[in-house]
Parts: C-alpha cells; sequence; structure tokens
C-alpha cells in the first residue's frame, strides 16, 4: 500500500509539472516512512527477505526527509535509488504547490524568487547526491546486461526529470506551448487571447537575466544525455516522460533564440535566408550535425554568454526531435510533432 501511495504520487506530480494540471497529491499529505530497500522488496525467498531485513536499517520518514534537502543540511547517505526518484518528486511537489500559491494569491507580496532559488539549492543537493551515488555503482555490481540497462536507465531518466524540474521553475509549461505555435493543449482549443498572454509572458521569462540561461542550460543538457547517446532509443523505450520532457527542452532552445531574433530584427531576415539555404541538405545529411554543434556551443560555454550567440540556429534540432518523436506511439507526441515541423518550416 505504502508503494502504491507513492507511485500515485509520483504520476500525479509529472501530470502537474510537466502538463500544467492541477496537482492532486501534496508531498505535506504523506506522512510516511520511505520504502524499504530494494533489495528487500526483491527478495526471491522467506530466508532471503530475512537476512536482508536483520541487516535493514529503519526507513526515514518523508516530510522530515524532505525538509533536510531544502535546507541543504544533514543530508542522508543511505537513501535507497527509489527513495531519491520519491524525494526529487517531492521537491518537484512542492514547486507545483507554490506555483499554484502563487497563482491565487491575490496580493504580491511574496516574492516568488525567493523560493524558486531555494528549490534550485534542493534540486542541485539532489543531483549532487544522485551522482555520488549512480557513480558508487561499478559494473561488477550487475549480473547481467539486463539488469546494467535497466540502472542506466535509471539514471538517465531521472536526470531527465532534475533538468525539467529545473527549466519548469522559471518557465511556464503551457505558456512555452502556446508561444511555439501549439493550436490545442490536452483537447483545449488555443484562442487569439491565449496568444497574446503566453507571447507577453514569454517576453517577460526572456527578460529575466540569469534566470532564463538557466533554463536554457538546463535544456541543452537534457538533449545532450539523451538524444546525443548512442542507446537514445533504447533507453526511451517503455518510459513515459522522456519523449515529453525532449520536446519541452527543445521549445525552451526555440524560444531562447526566437526571442533574441525578434529583439534583434536586423539580424533576423539574414537568418531565416540562411536557414531556407540550409534545409535542402539538412534532409540528407547534416541536421543532426547541425544540432549537435548547436548543443556542444551551449553546454561548452558559461551560461552569461548565451546571449552572445547571436547566429544561432535550432532548425537541425527541431528536425532531429521532430524524427524521434516519429517513433513514439503517443497523441500527444503527434501534436508535438506537428509543432515542430511548423516551427522549422518542413
Amino acid at each position: 500500500k505504502k508503494r502504491l501511495a507513492f507511485a500515485t504520487f509520483i504520476w500525479d506530480v509529472q501530470n502537474s509539472l510537466l502538463f500544467g494540471q492541477t496537482l492532486c497529491m501534496s508531498a505535506f499529505e504523506l506522512r510516511l516512512q520511505l520504502p524499504s530497500s530494494s533489495c528487500l522488496w526483491n527478495a526471491t525467498t522467506a530466508e532471503e527477505w530475512y537476512e536482508l531485513f536483520q541487516r535493514e536499517e529503519e526507513s526515514k520518514l518523508l516530510l522530515p526527509t524532505l525538509k533536510k534537502f531544502l535546507n541543504v543540511t544533514d543530508i542522508p547517505v543511505n537513501i535507497d535509488s527509489y527513495s531519491r526518484v520519491i524525494i526529487l518528486h517531492g521537491l518537484m511537489g512542492i514547486s507545483c504547490d507554490m506555483h499554484r500559491r502563487d497563482q491565487m494569491s491575490l496580493t504580491s507580496q511574496n516574492d516568488p524568487y525567493v523560493w524558486k532559488s531555494k528549490l534550485v539549492k534542493a534540486y542541485d543537493c539532489w543531483k549532487e547526491h544522485f551522482d555520488t551515488y549512480t557513480s558508487s555503482i561499478s559494473l561488477e555490481d550487475f549480473d547481467s546486461d539486463v539488469r546494467y540497462f535497466v540502472y542506466f536507465q535509471y539514471c538517465v531518466m531521472n536526470n531527465c526529470l532534475y533538468h525539467s524540474a529545473q527549466i519548469l521553475l522559471w518557465c511556464n509549461a503551457i505558456d512555452l506551448q502556446i508561444y511555439s505555435g501549439a493550436k490545442h493543449i490536452l483537447g483545449r482549443q488555443i484562442t487569439e487571447p491565449n496568444i497574446a498572454v503566453a507571447k507577453e509572458e514569454m517576453y517577460q521569462w526572456y527578460s529575466n537575466l540569469g534566470y532564463t540561461e538557466k533554463c536554457l542550460m538546463h535544456a541543452s543538457q537534457l538533449i545532450r544525455e539523451g538524444l546525443m547517446n548512442s542507446t537514445f532509443e533504447a533507453v526511451i523505450e517503455g518510459t513515459f516522460h522522456y519523449p515529453w520532457c525532449l520536446y519541452l527542452a527543445t521549445l525552451v532552445c526555440w524560444s531562447f533564440y526566437n526571442i533574441q531574433g525578434d529583439l534583434q530584427n536586423s539580424l533576423l531576415s539574414a537568418r531565416k535566408s540562411n536557414q531556407d539555404k540550409k534545409r535542402k541538405t539538412w534532409i540528407d545529411n547534416a541536421s543532426y550535425s547541425s544540432m549537435k554543434d548547436l548543443i556542444l556551443s551551449i553546454t561548452s560555454m558559461a551560461p552569461s554568454q548565451y546571449r552572445s550567440m547571436t547566429s544561432a540556429d535550432v532548425s537541425g534540432l527541431l528536425y532531429e526531435v521532430r524524427s524521434q518523436l516519429k517513433t513514439v506511439r503517443w497523441g500527444l507526441t503527434y501534436e508535438a510533432q506537428i509543432v515542430l515541423k511548423s516551427l522549422s518550416g518542413r
């Protein structure tokens, strides 16, 4: 029952954060201990279970553990792999709660940058301990290639969620999609007033120096760690959230440089002309190289230098992501393909 409650909470948080839906469950309502270790849960015999149970430490409570990550102090070391996923979703759930509170607030006395900055530190603290945990595991710990692949997929998927959580802390997923040209969002038709509001919000997002760059940094890292990985197609097979996270990260890259182009009108017409010249050859052999050059350029420089890339071209990225989404059998990714095709002009 406890694991079922946590699984339901994880799905609810992903639905809220990634798709802009209302959060049904709050982390503060889960007054539960974190699950027992995976070894104990996966024990195949009563004897094996009892032997592991004798060495098992008492499970930690979720809420006090979340508080430690929020305060970045006294972080427990011995946390199971599944518990680390729950803690990340707990932090993501707090982000959803705080966004909802700001939307419902009748006053502007509370500065959102205060709680957002605190969550950034909590996310980074989680990531640091997650990397330490995963790097402590060696190939010798796996008795088959299948087990190693499950572990590798676990690393890629949760790194993806970490980057997405950082992006959506500063950028609204609904505004991002509307500004990028989505005609429908979860069955709801987009109107002209919706488009005007989304455009205003996204220009406000671009004007937040430092925070916008963080979004672009995490978006490019998500793409580099996933789409540019040789085992990408095998990794995303059977996963729920990764294709959508990849789509949102791509829209962040496009939005950043599209707004930059709109604000630098003298460069916009020349850039569009250059893109048109490249489209005929990219279909054959250059779209991946173009995407790779863009992502490596972004990830190799400091965030403070991002706005200096006045000639950034994201068309290759749009084409490659759309090609990958074609392999995913999901209605939402079909809508995403239409948006990406419209943005790339092909």
